[in-house]
């Protein structure tokens, strides 16, 4: 066999003769990457659905004619540290850790722990809401609106969501 110009001997080539120097088995494909349950995708959209309810949902009645909506409560909520209420903050707890328990497989221990920690105490805080504050003083919330039922039912689904994992042992 005649040697072209420029080319070098087979036996000089780092890679050697492709032909002759077959691999033996093929290269082992990669893994597909996880795919969560359609379970955790459909309970993580059922909450975010009750979520968004919420916001259309009226919460709170201080007066007759001062009728709080959800997307209210959520647009001026963090006006609520002026009255020790942070209630609010559970929204920026809960929608990451729904998202992200809809896409990971098997998030860790440690960030579920991390999660009920930072969901827990606002959630706590937004049951005990009971008044609140306006230029004239406070106010005692008359009664609440089905949106507030729903906003709680939500954030005490990611807590049961995210908590039940962790009571399984593994093994």
């Amino acid at each position: 066999m005649a040697r072209r110009v420029g080319q070098t001997p087979l036996s000089s080539r780092p890679w050697g003769d492709a032909v002759s120097e077959a691999p033996s088995q093929p290269a082992p494909a990669k893994p597909a990457p996880a795919k969560p349950a359609g379970a955790q995708r459909r309970i993580g959209a059922a909450l975010l659905l009750l979520w968004a309810l919420s916001l259309a949902l009226p919460v709170a009645v201080i007066r007759e004619q001062d009728v709080w909506q959800g997307w209210m409560v959520l647009a001026f909520g963090f006006l609520g540290i002026f009255n020790w209420q942070f209630g609010w903050f559970a929204n920026w707890v809960f929608l990451p850790a729904t998202i992200a328990g809809m896409i990971w497989t098997h998030p860790s221990r440690r960030r579920r722990v991390v999660v009920l920690l930072l969901l827990i105490p606002p959630v706590i805080g937004a049951m005990l809401w009971r008044e609140v504050a306006y230029d004239d003083g406070r106010h005692a919330i008359a009664r609440f609106g089905a949106g507030y039922f729903v906003w709680i039912a939500a954030m005490l689904g990611c807590v049961v969501w995210q908590a039940a994992p962790l009571r399984r042992r593994p093994g």
